[in-house]
């Protein structure tokens, strides 16, 4: 797993781990890294995408919630805030089931959780063969143009933040690795037990995300004890 580890050793208080989403890198929390330089910052790839390793076997929520608990294990922290974007927030919500003394709290932004939010082109990918061809097809082409789109503003998007995503893209592995973790969005398992996550959450939503609508996060906000909703307006999946 590629880990950036930034920051202060000596605060008193407990690191951000920085969990990315589908398609998606640490590159991604480059924007927000300056507002946390107080704060040591545990910046992951998470397995099969980014700059971590590509490898065969499972890609769901639960188990790559296990290969976090293996990042903080190495890094020697006991419990993290975690900010988590998108698909990553399904990992996140794994992590704290499985291992809720790892966690204080969690920050979800435009969370991918529910089954309900599954698109036809990932069921279709759950058959054999028909999700091989769609992904070696379609996955890693035009990122240029698909990576924008889910900013409400595609100006703001760098061409330096377009290029390390496509980088990314590009290393052998890529297209099966995202195709594991389509298929491990087996949200049904986990969303009947969300409720049980005692943590504080802040469930943080752009008004115009058409990604990830906002009345999950409204959903995901009812049914965990101790989580709120908050709008970022005028924002697109991406604030």
């Amino acid at each position: 797993v590629y880990v950036e580890d930034r920051g202060p050793r000596d605060s008193a208080l407990p690191p951000v781990l920085l969990v990315h989403g589908f398609a998606s890198n640490h590159d991604v929390w480059r924007p927000l890294e300056p507002a946390l330089r107080d704060r040591r910052t545990v910046n992951v790839d998470l397995p099969g995408f980014g700059w971590s390793t590509r490898t065969e076997g499972d890609y769901s929520p639960q188990a790559l919630a296990a290969d976090l608990v293996g990042v903080l294990d190495a890094l020697n922290i006991p419990r993290a805030d975690v900010v988590a974007h998108s698909w990553g927030s399904s990992v996140t919500l794994a992590l704290a089931l499985q291992s809720p003394e790892r966690v204080r709290r969690i920050a979800l932004i435009g969370g991918w959780m529910y089954d309900e939010q599954i698109p036809p082109f990932f069921r279709a990918a759950r058959l054999p063969g028909v999700g091989e061809a769609l992904f070696s097809a379609y996955y890693t082409e035009r990122p240029a143009d698909r990576f924008p789109a889910a900013f409400e503003d595609p100006e703001i998007v760098s061409q330096a933040l377009v290029d390390l995503i496509e980088a990314s893209l590009q290393r052998p592995g890529t297209s099966r690795a995202a195709l594991a973790a389509a298929r491990g969005q087996a949200f049904r398992q986990l969303e009947g037990r969300y409720r049980t996550i005692a943590h504080e959450t802040l469930c943080l939503w752009g008004t115009d995300d058409h990604v990830s609508r906002p009345r999950f996060g409204e959903r995901l906000a009812r049914e965990m004890p101790n989580a709120r909703m908050a709008y970022i307006p005028q924002t697109g999946h991406f604030p």
